[in-house]
């Protein structure tokens, strides 16, 4: 499969295609750290229906991972538009299992804090996820929510 050259900036909102249905996810593009981008994906409920860019504008951010931009490079992802972050972006915290140790690790920012398994609650684990594995985050989180149905 040849790669295309696709150019995109931060604030660049994107849809997915959620499922063989049609359904349509967004995602907002916050940060690049090439190959590397940090993106927040939107709460909303999916349909076959294409959204205006005020409308997204309105909608809130139902979770944020780093990802690879592949997405975008395959052309899974389509740029429609932009809409800059407004404020500092924040990276929210993760979670992770120490490799020698077992140990789960609290990952904000550069620290890591040992957590119990019971205080990882919702949140992501961390790492650098592809396309697909925001697409499948992104279903089981909007199927948290009562957003979603298979």
């Amino acid at each position: 499969m040849l790669v295309k050259r696709v150019k995109y900036v931060e604030g660049d909102i994107f849809e997915l295609r959620l499922d063989e249905n049609g359904n349509i996810g967004y995602g907002r593009i916050l940060k690049l750290d090439n190959p590397s981008i940090f993106v927040e994906l939107f709460e909303l409920h999916p349909s076959q229906d294409s959204k205006e860019l005020a409308t997204i504008r309105e909608f809130n951010t139902l979770f944020s991972v780093w990802c690879t931009d592949n997405g975008l490079k395959n052309g899974v992802w389509n740029v429609i538009g932009n809409i800059p972050a407004i404020g500092e972006v924040t990276i929210p915290d993760f979670w992770t299992t120490d490799a020698f140790t077992d140990k789960i690790l609290l990952v904000r920012g550069e620290e890591r804090i040992e957590i119990s398994k019971e205080q990882i609650g919702d949140l992501l684990a961390a790492g650098i996820y592809g396309h697909e594995a925001v697409r499948l985050t992104y279903i089981q989180q909007l199927v948290k929510k009562g957003l979603y149905h298979k």
